[in-house]
């Protein structure tokens, strides 16, 4: 009996460049990931599908601004 076994790719898509990466694993994705310093989370939808964390960088606030 022969198997025919279909590989799953893993995607990470990357927020800040606008950016999608295939994988073979999901465990090449995170050492991918962990290499390139990224912060992911899974995607609730999917459990092949990971995505980096969004950040938001608060401007200072200076005295001489006013609303």
């Amino acid at each position: 009996m022969v198997r025919c076994m279909r590989a799953i790719k893993s995607y990470l898509i990357d927020n800040s460049k606008q950016k999608i990466y295939e994988f073979d694993s999901i465990r090449k994705l995170k050492e991918f990931a962990k290499k390139h310093h990224m912060k992911i989370k899974k995607s609730p939808l999917d459990d092949n599908v990971f995505y980096t964390e969004d950040f938001s960088e608060i401007p200072p606030v200076f005295s001489e601004i006013k609303d």
